[in-house]
C-alpha cells in the first residue's frame, strides 16, 4: 500500500500560560484548578489553542458516584506535536481493526471483548512504527450522539501509539480523542468573567517586574495597533520569570531609546508604547514574538 504523506504546518500563534487558564475556565468553568493547571501548561509548552478544540477537559462518573476530570488531546494536534518534534511521517497501513490471527501472534491471545486496532507509520528514513489500541465494545463514548464509535476510539489509541514510538517522550502524557466530536460551549457572561480575572493576574505580573506600569496611570490607546497588551504583558512577565535578560526594565528601555528613539522619561512597557509610532509598535511585538 503506498504511503500517505503528513506534512508539517507552521504554527504562528503564540499561547501564555495565563491566556491558556483563561480560556480553559472559559470553556470549562466547573473544571477543578488542578486539572486546569495541567491543561495550561501544555497550552503553553505546545502552543496549544482550547477553542479549536485541540485540548480538552472531559468530565465522567466515577466508581463512586461522583466525577473526575482528565485531559485530553486531540489526534489532529498529536500529529502537529509530532511532526512539530522535526518527524515528517506516512501512513502505510491503517488505521484499521486487527484480525484475530493478528493479534494472536502479536499479544498471544485475542480480546473478544474490546476492538482492536493497528496503523503502521512510516518516518522519512523509511522506518515503520506499529502502533496498537484498545476500546470496549460496550464502554462510554464521547461524541456518540454526533457519529463518534468505539472502532474509531481504537484506530485514534493505535495511532497515537504509533506516535509516541517515533517521537519517544516528545508528546504530552494525556489521552487521547477525536475533536470532531468535542464540543466547545462559550457562554458570554463566563468570557467576560474569565477576561477580568486574567487581566488582573496579567496586570499583577507587570506591576512585580516594572511597578511604575501602571493601567490606571498609563491608559494603552489600542486603537494606534491592533495588538494585545495583555499578551504583551504576559510574554514579558513569563520571559522574565525564565530569566531572559532581554526583557528585564534596563534593557527593556534600552531598547525603547535606542532602537525605536524614543525619549525619556520612559515609565514602563505601556508608556513606550503609547510613545510609538504603529510600525515601530509592530516591530517590538514581532521581536517579541522570537525571544
Amino acid at each position: 500500500m503506498a504511503s500517505t504523506s503528513v506534512v508539517p504546518k507552521t504554527n504562528t500563534s503564540i499561547m501564555t500560560q495565563t491566556k491558556a487558564i483563561y480560556l480553559l475556565k472559559t470553556v470549562w468553568p466547573q473544571a477543578p484548578d488542578a486539572e486546569i493547571a495541567k491543561a495550561s501548561i501544555i497550552c503553553a509548552t505546545y502552543g496549544l489553542n482550547p477553542l479549536l478544540k485541540q485540548i480538552s477537559i472531559i468530565s465522567f462518573k466515577n466508581k463512586a458516584g461522583g466525577r473526575d476530570w482528565v485531559t485530553v488531546l486531540g489526534i489532529k494536534a498529536t500529529r502537529n506535536i509530532a511532526l512539530g518534534t522535526g518527524h515528517k511521517f506516512g501512513y502505510v497501513d491503517g488505521p484499521r481493526v486487527m484480525t484475530e490471527d493478528e493479534q494472536k501472534t502479536i499479544f498471544g491471545q485475542t480480546y473478544p471483548d474490546r476492538i482492536v486496532a493497528i496503523t503502521k507509520i512510516k518516518d522519512q528514513d523509511g522506518n515503520i512504527y506499529p502502533g496498537y489500541g484498545f476500546f470496549p465494545r460496550d464502554g462510554s463514548i464521547q461524541g456518540a450522539d454526533k457519529g463518534n464509535s468505539a472502532a474509531n476510539m481504537a484506530f485514534i489509541r493505535s495511532e497515537r501509539n504509533a506516535l509516541d514510538k517515533m517521537a519517544p517522550g516528545q508528546l504530552p502524557n494525556t489521552e487521547v480523542i477525536d475533536e470532531e466530536f468535542t464540543e466547545v460551549k462559550v457562554d458570554r457572561r463566563t468570557i467576560e468573567a474569565g477576561k477580568a480575572e486574567a487581566d488582573a493576574q496579567a496586570e499583577n505580573d507587570i506591576d512585580e517586574l516594572w511597578p511604575n506600569d501602571k493601567k490606571d496611570d498609563i491608559p494603552f490607546t489600542a486603537a494606534k495597533s491592533a495588538i494585545d497588551m495583555q499578551w504583551v504583558i504576559t510574554t514579558i512577565s513569563e520571559l522574565s520569570a525564565k530569566g531572559n535578560a532581554d526583557v528585564s526594565p534596563a534593557n527593556l528601555k534600552k531598547r525603547f531609546l535606542e532602537v525605536y528613539h524614543l525619549q525619556e522619561p520612559i515609565t514602563g512597557v505601556k508608556d513606550a508604547l503609547n510613545k510609538m509610532v504603529p510600525e515601530h509598535v509592530a516591530d517590538f511585538c514581532d521581536w517579541l514574538s522570537k525571544l
